[in-house]
């Protein structure tokens, strides 16, 4: 079955913050690097309504003390899905969280986030009046 995209919402950024503020709280890392990413946090861009976000591990902490606090809030682990260096949770269906530990923080900093930054900033995507497509902006 595939994915339908829906129109961008500011509802999407709205939810991260809430997530954000959820995770926080649940790990007791007031100041734990929290990054909404993929396509909910482009701002204009149709996109499945998932909230992905990148968690960076907290070099105190090991992965089974934060796999427990997720847990206690709804999240499931579903280990690396082929990528080394990195842990997949997932809730409600409409979250993911990549946990970045210290050996794929390049990952994170480097490639994913100004990747969608590029996005954002350079006006790559631009509102259209025909999202129903192909995702894409087919105005000329």
């Amino acid at each position: 079955m595939a994915a339908l995209l829906h129109p961008y919402t500011d509802a999407w950024p709205r939810s991260f913050a809430l997530i954000a503020e959820t995770l926080r709280a649940a790990i007791g890392a007031p100041d734990l690097q929290i990054h909404h990413i993929g396509s909910t946090a482009v701002p204009g861009l149709p996109a499945k309504p998932i909230i992905d976000i990148d968690v960076v591990l907290p070099e105190h902490m090991d992965l089974t003390t934060l796999a427990a606090h997720l847990a206690r809030i709804g999240y499931t682990h579903h280990g690396d899905q082929g990528i080394p260096a990195r842990e997949v949770f997932k809730r409600l269906h409409r979250e993911v969280i990549i946990l970045c530990s210290t050996r794929c923080r390049t990952t994170c900093t480097f490639v994913r986030l100004p990747a969608r930054n590029w996005i954002v900033i350079c006006g790559f995507v631009t509102p259209c009046a025909n999202t129903a497509g192909r995702g894409r902006n087919t105005q000329p």
